[in-house]
Formats: structure tokens, C-alpha cells, sequence
């Protein structure tokens, strides 16, 4: 028959283990600190890990948005260039309210769509950060109550 606190110390019945508690409950207390500590370590070093990850993925991913934005920009810059040339025909005057018309509608556009991939990016890290918290906190759960049933059985035992 074995200690179920610690799985370490042997017995031959009930009243032997019973006998020898008071002596074995300081050791067996120290056992399992020893065995629980190094797992809960290991656990926030792995969701460290996994949080410099996601960063680095979203540095990555910002860095991409970034050049996908640059690349657009330079594309409407040429196209609006194009257009310039085509509309040189026109008088001075129709050509100037032409030009400050379409420069408002595209810095409209862009700053509306630059607000939206702002806010888009904000809300799926919220997201993720909220879906962290609760595995978090569900993993905390499950370890309290562990040690609460593993309390329990040793107050049995």
C-alpha cells in the first residue's frame, strides 16, 4: 500500500500508515510541492513561448500590411498621374477643381480604409487576448480543483 500524496512512501495496512502520518505528512507535503512547482513552470514557459510566437506573428503580418498599403499608394500615385496627362487639355480652371475633387475623394478612402484595418487589427487581438484569458483561467480551475480533490483524499488517507 502506498501514500497517495506523494506515491513514494510504502505501507503494509491502514494502521501502519496511520501510525507513521504525523511524521510522513511534512515530507509528503514537500514531495508533492516538488512534483507540482516544476509543471506549472513548465507550463508558463510554454505559453510564454507561444505568446512571443503570436507576436512575432503579428509584427509579421503588420509588416506585410504595411507593404500591401505602400504598393497601393505607389499604384494610385501612377494612375494618377496618367490621368493628369490625359486631362492637360482641359482649361486651367476645370482641370484645378477636377484635381482637388478626386485628392479629398482618395484621402477620404484611404484614411476610411486605413481606420478600418485599425480597428479590424484591434479587434482580433482583443479576441485573442480575451480567448487567452479564459484558457487561462479554465487551466487554473482545473488545478485548483485538483489539488482541492488531492487535499481532500489526503485528509481521507
Amino acid at each position: 500500500m502506498r501514500c497517495s500524496g506523494c506515491d513514494r512512501a510504502f505501507y503494509c495496512d491502514d494502521e501502519c500508515r496511520n501510525k507513521d502520518w504525523k511524521i510522513h505528512k511534512a515530507v509528503c507535503k514537500e514531495r508533492k510541492k516538488k512534483l507540482i512547482e516544476p509543471l506549472e513552470e513548465e507550463k508558463e514557459e510554454e505559453e510564454k513561448e507561444e505568446k512571443e510566437k503570436e507576436e512575432k506573428k503579428e509584427e509579421k503580418k503588420e509588416k506585410d500590411d504595411v507593404a500591401r498599403i505602400a504598393s497601393a499608394h505607389a499604384k494610385e500615385k501612377k494612375e494618377e498621374k496618367e490621368e493628369k496627362e490625359e486631362k492637360e487639355e482641359k482649361t486651367k480652371e476645370e482641370k484645378k477643381k477636377e484635381e482637388e475633387k478626386k485628392k479629398w475623394y482618395l484621402d477620404a478612402c484611404r484614411f476610411d480604409q486605413f481606420e478600418k484595418q485599425v480597428l479590424d487589427k484591434r479587434r482580433i487581438r482583443l479576441e485573442q487576448l480575451l480567448r487567452t484569458k479564459e484558457d487561462i483561467l479554465k487551466a487554473f480551475d482545473q488545478l485548483q480543483s485538483k489539488i482541492s480533490t488531492q487535499s481532500t483524499e489526503n485528509k481521507k488517507g
